[in-house]
């Protein structure tokens, strides 16, 4: 609150698992986490916003361990029933939840009419996790089925992408009937082609819907990054186009993360600035075009590194002087 945080994104649901009682996901924890968030942020006049990941079963370097067997992804995974032979999905050592069948798609709008209706939250937050893949084979039998029962089936792009946009609007209505004021939001990755090419995520058609309040995204690059297309001026103004004409908030996420680190593409830009964070929000926020800023994430904005410290106080500076 003191350094100017209006709300907090807390992730509740990363892999098909809960922090906070559900009934359809197992908790992976030994208390409601989510309960006492809310009532610390609210407290505090912050409001919370429960971050789910729809399709998210297990990355590549994850454990199937950690999955309940309480959990309806767990018995999906292991039950031998024809109907639900395909609703989970495989792509290099990682498992996700089908989007095209329509068991999925319930499952997860039942999450998000749970938390909707029994915590005080401020919003549903989803990210970039889409579809992993663009290979054929993550879904091929689904696909395989979908052009035998339908006379003028869809190109398999279109169709990943009609089941992406079915369920980021139907957590919309759902949202919406629950309480008009809750707000729904997505983060996805910069890159806007990509997006719809590689993710199957039509963000320009969510936008022009109408059916997301605020989109994020996620803008993790800083001045000097190796292709000019993703310096942080070139690729703001190309989501200020996409999000320009339509009444979606546009929000920028930034790399709080990426703070006293290097890579080849980035340069040595995060190691030797303190100012990179404190600079692009002051851009965002002098921007008429742009609602706001997201930093990722908490550890490392609030980390008590040297260089972390610098930059995090450079932010405040900025934060301060628009409060």
């Amino acid at each position: 609150k003191d350094f100017g945080i209006t709300d907090v994104f807390l992730h509740v649901v990363p892999f098909c698992d809960a922090a906070y009682n559900s009934k359809i996901y197992h908790s992976r924890y030994g208390t409601d986490v989510l309960n006492t968030a809310v009532d610390i942020c609210h407290k505090a006049g912050i409001k919370l916003h429960a971050w789910i990941n729809p399709y998210r079963v297990k990355t590549s370097n994850g454990s199937i361990d950690s999955l309940s067997k309480d959990s309806i992804a767990y018995r999906w995974l292991f039950d031998d029933k024809a109907e639900n032979d395909d609703n989970i999905c495989f792509y290099n050592d990682g498992i996700y939840l089908n989007p095209a069948k329509s068991e999925v798609k319930q499952t997860v709008l039942e999450v998000v009419r749970e938390l909707c209706r029994n915590y005080d939250i401020d919003g549903i937050h989803i990210d970039d996790y889409f579809y992993p893949t663009t290979d054929s084979a993550f879904d091929n039998k689904t696909y395989a089925d979908y052009t035998k029962e339908t006379e003028n089936p869809l190109g398999l792009s279109s169709f990943r992408i009609c089941n992406v946009n079915s369920l980021v609007s139907s957590i919309y209505t759902a949202i919406k009937f629950i309480d008009k004021d809750l707000v729904f939001s997505v983060s996805p990755a910069a890159d806007i082609d990509k997006n719809k090419n590689t993710f199957f995520a039509d963000i320009a058609a969510w936008c022009k819907g109408s059916c997301v309040d605020m989109i994020i995204p996620q803008l993790y690059f800083g001045f000097c990054y190796k292709n000019e297309d993703f310096c942080f001026e070139n690729i703001l103004s190309r989501w200020k186009d996409l999000a320009g004409s339509s009444n979606t908030k546009l929000v920028i996420g930034l790399a709080a993360y990426k703070t006293g680190t290097e890579t080849a593409a980035d340069g040595d830009e995060w190691i030797t600035r303190d100012d990179i964070l404190s600079r692009e929000t002051e851009i965002c926020l002098k921007d008429k075009a742009v609602f706001g800023v997201a930093f990722y994430s908490c550890s490392s904005l609030f980390s008590d590194m040297e260089l972390n410290t610098a930059s995090r106080e450079k932010i405040k500076t900025v934060l301060k002087g628009k409060i």
